[in-house]
Protein backbone atom coordinates (compact mmCIF):
# COMPACT_ATOMS: atom_id res chain seq x y z
CA UNK A 1 0.00 0.00 0.00
CA UNK A 2 2.87 2.14 0.84
CA UNK A 3 4.21 1.79 -2.26
CA UNK A 4 1.29 3.39 -4.32
CA UNK A 5 1.46 6.79 -1.38
CA UNK A 6 1.55 9.60 -3.92
CA UNK A 7 4.89 11.78 -3.49
CA UNK A 8 7.20 14.57 -4.66
CA UNK A 9 10.35 14.59 -6.63
CA UNK A 10 12.32 17.12 -5.06
CA UNK A 11 15.84 19.18 -6.67
CA UNK A 12 18.36 21.46 -4.89
CA UNK A 13 19.91 24.13 -6.48
CA UNK A 14 22.87 22.92 -5.65
CA UNK A 15 22.63 19.41 -7.85
CA UNK A 16 24.48 18.22 -10.52
CA UNK A 17 23.38 16.89 -13.98
CA UNK A 18 23.66 13.25 -12.82
CA UNK A 19 22.11 13.61 -8.88
CA UNK A 20 18.54 11.82 -9.24
CA UNK A 21 16.07 13.71 -7.95
CA UNK A 22 15.29 12.48 -3.68
CA UNK A 23 11.20 11.06 -3.92
CA UNK A 24 9.60 12.22 -0.72
CA UNK A 25 6.17 10.67 0.06
CA UNK A 26 2.99 12.95 0.19
CA UNK A 27 2.67 12.06 4.15
CA UNK A 28 6.10 13.54 4.78
CA UNK A 29 5.75 16.27 2.46
CA UNK A 30 2.33 17.42 4.31
CA UNK A 31 4.64 17.95 7.50
CA UNK A 32 5.78 21.13 5.63
CA UNK A 33 4.05 24.60 4.62
CA UNK A 34 6.58 25.11 2.03
CA UNK A 35 4.98 21.96 -0.24
CA UNK A 36 1.55 23.26 -0.22
CA UNK A 37 1.13 24.69 -3.70
CA UNK A 38 2.48 21.26 -4.73
CA UNK A 39 0.17 19.05 -2.50
CA UNK A 40 -2.67 21.36 -3.25
CA UNK A 41 -3.42 20.58 -6.94
CA UNK A 42 -1.56 23.69 -9.05
CA UNK A 43 -0.01 21.07 -11.47
CA UNK A 44 -2.31 19.21 -13.64
CA UNK A 45 -3.70 15.93 -13.36
CA UNK A 46 -1.03 13.56 -14.68
CA UNK A 47 1.94 16.43 -14.93
CA UNK A 48 5.19 14.83 -12.54
CA UNK A 49 5.03 16.64 -9.00
CA UNK A 50 8.47 18.28 -8.95
CA UNK A 51 10.02 21.21 -6.79
CA UNK A 52 13.55 22.68 -6.63
CA UNK A 53 14.36 23.66 -3.29
CA UNK A 54 16.82 26.45 -3.36
CA UNK A 55 17.75 27.10 0.18
CA UNK A 56 19.17 24.15 1.47
CA UNK A 57 21.38 21.57 0.13
CA UNK A 58 20.81 18.23 -0.64
CA UNK A 59 23.02 16.63 2.12
CA UNK A 60 20.77 18.78 4.73
CA UNK A 61 17.31 18.05 2.73
CA UNK A 62 18.30 14.23 2.90
CA UNK A 63 18.11 14.67 7.10
CA UNK A 64 14.98 16.65 7.59
CA UNK A 65 12.79 15.56 4.61
CA UNK A 66 11.93 12.05 6.47
CA UNK A 67 9.42 11.52 9.22
CA UNK A 68 9.66 12.72 12.58
CA UNK A 69 11.46 9.78 14.39
CA UNK A 70 14.05 9.43 11.18
CA UNK A 71 14.73 13.56 11.25
CA UNK A 72 15.46 13.08 14.88
CA UNK A 73 17.55 9.96 14.23
CA UNK A 74 19.43 11.84 11.45
CA UNK A 75 20.80 14.42 13.69
CA UNK A 76 24.30 14.86 14.86
CA UNK A 77 25.81 17.68 16.85
CA UNK A 78 27.27 18.76 13.57
CA UNK A 79 24.62 18.98 11.16
CA UNK A 80 22.12 19.82 14.07
CA UNK A 81 22.21 23.85 13.32
CA UNK A 82 21.73 23.83 9.48
CA UNK A 83 18.66 21.20 9.85
CA UNK A 84 17.01 23.88 11.77
CA UNK A 85 17.24 26.25 9.98
CA UNK A 86 15.81 23.96 7.46
CA UNK A 87 13.14 22.94 8.78
CA UNK A 88 12.11 26.54 9.33
CA UNK A 89 12.86 27.31 5.75
CA UNK A 90 10.46 24.26 5.16
CA UNK A 91 8.17 25.81 7.59
CA UNK A 92 7.93 22.37 9.66
CA UNK A 93 4.37 22.14 10.78
CA UNK A 94 6.13 23.01 14.96
CA UNK A 95 2.18 22.93 16.40
CA UNK A 96 1.31 19.30 14.80
CA UNK A 97 2.37 15.91 15.76
CA UNK A 98 2.51 13.68 12.71
CA UNK A 99 4.06 10.52 14.27
CA UNK A 100 0.61 7.95 14.97
CA UNK A 101 -0.06 7.48 18.46
CA UNK A 102 2.47 10.10 19.91
CA UNK A 103 1.83 13.10 22.21
CA UNK A 104 5.23 14.17 21.46
CA UNK A 105 6.14 17.10 19.42
CA UNK A 106 9.21 17.11 17.19
CA UNK A 107 10.54 19.71 19.03
CA UNK A 108 10.09 18.13 22.10
CA UNK A 109 12.06 15.05 20.31
CA UNK A 110 14.98 17.60 19.19
CA UNK A 111 15.24 19.27 22.60
CA UNK A 112 15.30 15.41 24.61
CA UNK A 113 17.80 14.21 21.95
CA UNK A 114 20.02 17.54 22.82
CA UNK A 115 20.22 17.16 26.51
CA UNK A 116 20.56 13.42 26.60
CA UNK A 117 23.51 13.74 24.62
CA UNK A 118 25.25 16.82 26.03
CA UNK A 119 25.83 19.07 22.64
CA UNK A 120 24.76 22.44 24.65
CA UNK A 121 28.30 21.65 26.36
CA UNK A 122 29.64 22.34 23.03
CA UNK A 123 29.96 25.93 23.37
CA UNK A 124 29.97 27.04 19.30
CA UNK A 125 26.63 25.15 18.83
CA UNK A 126 25.33 27.43 22.10
CA UNK A 127 26.52 30.15 20.33
CA UNK A 128 25.46 29.58 16.98
CA UNK A 129 21.87 28.56 18.64
CA UNK A 130 22.30 32.27 20.27
CA UNK A 131 23.12 34.16 17.24
CA UNK A 132 20.30 32.29 15.05
CA UNK A 133 16.89 32.57 17.05
CA UNK A 134 16.09 36.18 15.92
CA UNK A 135 16.28 35.23 12.94
CA UNK A 136 14.68 31.58 12.44
CA UNK A 137 11.27 31.07 14.35
CA UNK A 138 12.33 27.51 14.61
CA UNK A 139 15.47 28.17 16.89
CA UNK A 140 13.16 30.49 18.62
CA UNK A 141 10.29 28.17 19.28
CA UNK A 142 12.74 25.51 20.55
CA UNK A 143 14.31 27.69 23.18
CA UNK A 144 11.27 29.06 24.18
CA UNK A 145 9.48 25.96 24.56
CA UNK A 146 12.08 23.94 26.67
CA UNK A 147 13.61 24.87 30.01
CA UNK A 148 16.62 22.83 30.14
CA UNK A 149 17.35 24.21 26.74
CA UNK A 150 17.47 27.64 28.20
CA UNK A 151 19.12 26.50 31.19
CA UNK A 152 21.90 25.05 28.84
CA UNK A 153 22.45 28.02 27.00
CA UNK A 154 23.09 30.25 29.92
CA UNK A 155 27.06 30.24 29.95
CA UNK A 156 26.98 31.09 26.73
CA UNK A 157 24.49 33.68 26.89
CA UNK A 158 26.29 35.75 29.83
CA UNK A 159 28.36 36.74 27.49
CA UNK A 160 25.84 38.05 24.66
CA UNK A 161 23.49 40.84 26.07
CA UNK A 162 23.62 42.31 22.96
CA UNK A 163 21.29 39.31 21.61
CA UNK A 164 18.57 39.91 24.09
CA UNK A 165 18.86 43.78 23.90
CA UNK A 166 17.98 43.59 20.81
CA UNK A 167 14.55 41.74 21.53
CA UNK A 168 14.00 43.53 24.66
CA UNK A 169 13.75 46.93 22.78
CA UNK A 170 11.66 45.55 20.13
CA UNK A 171 9.66 44.23 22.97
CA UNK A 172 9.26 48.09 24.20
CA UNK A 173 9.40 49.48 21.15
CA UNK A 174 5.55 47.86 21.02
CA UNK A 175 6.01 44.39 19.16
CA UNK A 176 4.25 41.92 19.08
CA UNK A 177 4.80 39.70 22.47
CA UNK A 178 3.88 36.31 20.67
CA UNK A 179 6.77 36.69 18.27
CA UNK A 180 8.68 33.92 18.89
CA UNK A 181 12.04 36.07 18.90
CA UNK A 182 11.11 38.04 21.56
CA UNK A 183 9.58 35.25 23.07
CA UNK A 184 12.83 33.27 23.41
CA UNK A 185 14.67 36.35 24.31
CA UNK A 186 12.22 37.26 27.42
CA UNK A 187 12.23 33.56 28.45
CA UNK A 188 16.00 32.68 28.12
CA UNK A 189 16.39 36.30 30.65
CA UNK A 190 13.57 34.85 33.08
CA UNK A 191 15.71 31.49 33.12
CA UNK A 192 18.34 33.75 34.03
CA UNK A 193 16.44 35.32 36.68
CA UNK A 194 15.16 31.91 37.97
CA UNK A 195 18.80 30.12 38.38
CA UNK A 196 19.81 33.88 40.21
CA UNK A 197 17.06 33.56 42.57
CA UNK A 198 17.52 30.03 43.68
CA UNK A 199 21.36 30.36 44.32
CA UNK A 200 22.34 28.29 41.72
CA UNK A 201 24.34 30.98 40.12
CA UNK A 202 25.17 33.04 43.01
CA UNK A 203 29.38 32.72 42.37
CA UNK A 204 28.38 34.65 39.27
CA UNK A 205 25.68 36.92 40.69
CA UNK A 206 27.91 40.36 39.53
CA UNK A 207 28.04 39.11 35.80
CA UNK A 208 24.66 37.67 36.25
CA UNK A 209 23.47 41.41 37.44
CA UNK A 210 25.75 43.19 34.43
CA UNK A 211 23.88 40.88 32.19
CA UNK A 212 20.31 41.59 33.12
CA UNK A 213 21.18 45.24 33.06
CA UNK A 214 23.15 45.54 29.65
CA UNK A 215 19.93 42.97 28.22
CA UNK A 216 17.19 45.71 29.37
CA UNK A 217 19.09 48.82 28.41
CA UNK A 218 18.98 50.01 32.05
CA UNK A 219 20.86 52.44 33.80
CA UNK A 220 21.06 50.53 37.11
CA UNK A 221 19.91 46.73 38.42
CA UNK A 222 17.19 48.25 39.92
CA UNK A 223 15.82 49.36 37.16
CA UNK A 224 16.47 46.45 35.34
CA UNK A 225 14.96 43.98 37.24
CA UNK A 226 12.04 45.94 37.93
CA UNK A 227 11.81 45.85 33.45
CA UNK A 228 12.35 42.83 34.25
CA UNK A 229 9.16 41.43 36.56
CA UNK A 230 6.92 44.24 34.06
CA UNK A 231 7.76 42.11 31.31
CA UNK A 232 7.12 39.19 33.32
CA UNK A 233 9.77 37.04 32.78
CA UNK A 234 9.93 35.07 35.77
CA UNK A 235 8.78 34.41 39.22
CA UNK A 236 11.84 34.74 40.65
CA UNK A 237 12.63 38.70 40.06
CA UNK A 238 12.66 39.83 43.73
CA UNK A 239 14.25 37.34 45.46
CA UNK A 240 17.38 37.91 42.11
CA UNK A 241 16.98 41.37 43.10
CA UNK A 242 17.99 40.54 46.96
CA UNK A 243 20.81 38.20 45.75
CA UNK A 244 22.55 40.08 43.33
CA UNK A 245 22.36 43.01 45.59
CA UNK A 246 23.65 41.17 48.22
CA UNK A 247 26.91 42.45 47.14
CA UNK A 248 27.97 45.05 44.91
CA UNK A 249 25.98 47.17 42.29
CA UNK A 250 26.89 45.95 38.89
CA UNK A 251 26.64 49.90 37.15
Amino acid sequence: MSALEPSVSVRFAGDGEAEPPVVVKESVARQFKYFQRVLHGEFQEGQQRQICIEGITRATGLVVLQRELDIVKSLTKDNLLDAMIALDYLQFETYKIFTPRSSQSLLWRIHRQMVLEGWLRDHQLANSLLDSFSRYAFIARFIHQHNDIRTGLLPALLKKPDITQAQWRRCEGGNDDTDDAIRAAISLAGSLVDELSHDRVIDMSHQVARFITDATGSSSLAAALAAAFETDVGDGTAAAARTAESGDDAT
